[in-house]
């Protein structure tokens, strides 16, 4: 393949266009892994370059579409997200890239919507197997051959139906620029299977309780993983859970450890005396590091990494309530209903306000 023989053994240019609406994780997974494997992504917008994606996700782009007329690309994939992807394919700007790249001969992608909102509406599908989003299937020409896959790869193009399935179109896309060995050398570490097939089972399952709207916090710090960030913030948020995402930083803006700029909803301090019912803290060092290693006067730790399998939970307006009754421990060490506690108070003089958690260890 012309994209991969000129690619393997230098760094890929890949852009990847956002608007107002694009699906968050469909945007993030690839711009994380395609960095992952040493591909130089830009993330564009087609307006301002502060992305007010789906579910309140608030991205910061490296460019406009506009400023990136004149550059060349080995691939540039599209996201999906209402009306993100609609907003993609009225662009005129990013059409004109699309197609200029297309007649090179250079490898093309989009996943969800985005194929027949943009790529289909563009002609740039015409004579191809490609598919989507099952409620956007129906939006394909009939040039277009729509086919039941995950991921599909005709020829220069790629694509994929959904957010679920935003780590294996990633993948693929590794796979059409660097080669297999590529993809199997950041899939390792990243613990994923890249093989049809599995099946995932609840090991560890824990039922929390709240009454009303469930009160998420979600604390972040620069070079945090943008993956972990991303699909927790969507997940709940698709779940009518009300996240607020603060930043440990001295600004609201983020840089996570794949270099995607993400913007908090305020400033961790300005969240130390709300109450949570629940706290998540995702990985990815050093952010983790940074959250895990904050310590007020109260001598309480200020977050906790998401590998370190410990589990936070809030316990109540100042106050220790007990913690749930102890069951027996599972096969993995884990014991349900295990709580632990954020206080609410902020930490000592010179610690920036940071929140104080008590956490509860899974051994």
């Amino acid at each position: 393949m012309y994209v991969m023989s000129r690619c393997r053994c230098r760094a890929a240019q890949v852009l990847v266009p956002i608007a107002a609406g694009s699906e968050p994780v469909e945007a993030t997974v690839p711009i994380d892994v395609l960095r992952r494997a040493g591909a130089h992504v830009t993330i564009a917008a087609t307006g301002g370059l502060l992305v007010h994606a789906m579910y309140g996700v608030k991205i910061g782009a490296d460019a406009t579409v506009a400023d990136c007329a004149d550059a060349s690309y080995d691939l540039v994939a599209l996201p999906g997200g209402i009306p993100g992807a609609a907003n993609l394919g009225d662009c005129a700007a990013l059409e004109s890239i699309v197609r200029r790249h297309a007649l090179k001969g250079r490898l093309y992608a989009a996943i969800c919507a985005a194929p027949p909102l943009a790529l289909a509406r563009w002609g740039l599908l015409n004579g191809l197997k490609a598919t989507a989003h099952p409620a956007f299937v129906d939006e394909f020409p009939a040039e277009v051959a729509a086919v039941d896959a995950n991921v599909v790869v005709d020829g220069k193009v790629v694509t994929a139906r959904g957010p679920a399935m935003a780590m294996e179109f990633a993948l693929a896309l590794v796979e059409q620029l660097y080669g297999k060995d590529k993809v199997d050398q950041i899939a390792k570490p990243m613990l994923v299977r890249y093989e049809p097939g599995y099946t995932f089972k609840e090991l560890n399952p824990i039922q929390w309780q709240c009454n009303g709207t469930p009160k998420v916090l979600i604390p972040l710090a620069n070079a945090n993983e943008e993956m972990e960030v991303i699909t927790i913030i969507d997940a709940l948020r698709r779940a009518n859970a009300a996240v607020v995402v603060a930043s440990a930083e001295d600004g609201v803006e983020i840089v996570a450890r794949h270099n995607t700029r993400i913007v908090a909803d305020v400033l961790l301090d300005a969240a130390a005396d709300q109450q949570f019912d629940l706290i998540i803290v995702p990985g990815g060092m050093p952010g983790a590091k940074t959250l895990a290693g904050q310590e007020g006067d109260d001598g309480h730790v200020h977050g906790v990494p998401a590998g370190g399998r410990r589990r936070v939970r809030e316990q109540g307006a100042r106050r220790r309530e007990p913690d749930h009754e102890q069951g027996p421990r599972d096969g993995h060490g884990v014991r349900g209903g295990r709580r632990g506690e954020a206080d609410g108070e902020r930490g000592g003089a010179g610690g920036g306000g940071r929140l104080a958690l008590r956490l509860s260890r899974v051994p």
